[in-house]
């Protein structure tokens, strides 16, 4: 064997031990990294929590504002429209409803009236007709 035969295979040697070793301290230094950033990682996170909520406040605040100017304004309008279409319906529509109904009503009861006495002038007429029928054929036998 060369020497560099020799070194590569001692290489080779050297890295199939080693490697469990690798994978141990790689495990003990995560495990390590974790437990010793765990606390600082917290830490971090209500730092970072507390930071955008100070931030935000003014922030928040402003967008309040903002909503409930831009709902005022978007809302003036149409009150003014619902106040007017309520007073239009009062002194316009419902006189003009109560006039009809007033109209139909009376209609209504005139029709109702007169229904009872065509029904009776309707017997009267076919009476008429019986006894008319009745002389006409009498005045028939005398001439």
């Amino acid at each position: 064997m060369t020497d560099n035969e020799l070194l590569l295979a001692m290489s080779e040697m050297m890295k199939s031990q080693m490697e469990p070793f690798k994978e141990e301290m790689r495990e003990m230094i995560t495990e390590t990294v974790k437990s010793e950033m765990e606390p600082f990682k917290e830490e971090m996170r209500e730092m970072i929590t507390e930071t955008v909520k100070s931030e935000m406040e003014p922030f928040k605040e402003e967008v309040r504002e903002m909503i409930t100017e831009t709902v005022k304004t978007e809302i003036e309008p149409l009150e003014k429209d619902v106040k007017e279409m309520k007073l239009l319906i009062e002194n316009d529509v419902l006189p003009r409803l109560q006039n009809i109904e007033s109209c139909y009503v009376t209609t209504y009861e005139i029709f109702r009236n007169k229904a009872e006495q065509i029904d009776t002038m309707q017997t009267d007429v076919d009476m008429l007709k019986l006894v008319v029928t009745e002389h006409s054929e009498k005045l028939q036998k005398i001439s």
